[in-house]
């Protein structure tokens, strides 16, 4: 079998291929602060997140760690440096590097939603545990197994704004792209201020096959599954 000889501009080809898989893994690569690292990082979530959502019907009854893990393996086939379970200061769900060793980095928590304080604990991980005075922003990022996502989120911002948990300074902000997400600021005991990124993926189907051992009324009648 012959071997077709590559390309004329290799990168250039190599470039176009991931970016198929995901349209921010150049920003990712190209980004030379932190800044734009985080924005790129954002972008590139978001993308993985909703690839992941085309598969909620039969991935309705995985647990957090199936589904961060399965995230994490979107990012990395697209060539962006995720790793699941990593060690920083702790096991973190996610770690995102840059792909040409810059000392930045987004550490994310994942959770299947289950209301506030479930929420906040995710967040205490990665702001007492986990980040450092130089780490990037944040992430934690719920998987929603049940309906009305985005009105969920938003009671949960609500919810920030209002109690100010882990020394969160000011208002919330909206994110600019990012369906339901919005960002918080944080006092590290560093004192420096830690940004997180608090996200959702829509892993609810309507007719999803339900959990082992849940029970379901069928013409008034309970069925144990």
């Amino acid at each position: 079998m012959k071997i077709p000889a590559p390309p004329a501009n290799t990168a250039q080809a190599f470039m176009a291929y991931i970016e198929n898989a995901n349209p921010y893994t150049s920003h990712v690569f190209r980004s030379s602060t932190e800044q734009e690292f985080r924005e790129a990082v954002d972008g590139a979530i978001s993308h993985a997140i909703a690839e992941l959502e085309e598969g909620a019907r039969l991935m309705s009854n995985a647990d957090e760690r199936q589904l961060s893990f399965l995230l994490t393996k979107i990012l990395r086939g697209a060539s962006i440096p995720a790793t699941p379970e990593g060690y920083v200061n702790g096991h973190v769900d996610i770690t995102i590097r840059h792909p040409r060793a810059h000392p930045v980095k987004a550490l994310g928590e994942c959770k299947i939603y289950r209301g506030y304080e479930h929420h906040v604990d995710g967040c205490s991980q990665l702001i007492v545990r986990y980040a450092r005075a130089h780490a990037a922003r944040a992430f934690c990022l719920e998987f929603f197994k049940q309906p009305r996502m985005v009105e969920k989120m938003n009671d949960l911002r609500v919810d920030f704004d209002a109690r100010k948990p882990l020394d969160q300074v000011g208002e919330s902000i909206a994110h600019d792209h990012c369906i339901g997400a919005f960002v918080t600021h944080h006092v590290h005991s560093s004192a420096a201020v830690i940004e997180v990124l608090h996200l959702c993926c829509d892993m609810h189907h309507a007719e999803a096959p339900p959990p082992k051992g849940e029970v379901i009324g069928v013409a008034n009648m309970s069925i144990k599954m």
